[in-house]
């Protein structure tokens, strides 16, 4: 996390996936109402599924799966 409080997990998954020649995909919902909405965001890695997350904004869901797909390949 950032100064600002930004997180760069996006940043760093699409890093590797350039140095891998990983191919990355988020898949995104929403839920509530139109006002308040609750995004969830599932990413997939040459499509498998690698990680969802929830958040109130779709860039907020999208840092979410993307941390947890980090997750997922820091265990590998």
């Amino acid at each position: 996390m950032t100064a600002n409080g930004a997180t760069h997990h996006r940043n760093r998954l699409n890093k590797y996936a350039q140095a891998t020649g990983t191919r990355v995909e988020y898949r995104d919902s929403s839920t509530g109402p139109a006002q308040a909405p609750t995004w969830t965001s599932s990413v997939f890695l040459n499509g498998f599924h690698h990680g969802t997350g929830q958040g109130g904004t779709i860039n907020a869901s999208r840092e979410q799966a993307a941390l947890a797909a980090l997750t997922v390949l820091s265990q590998q």
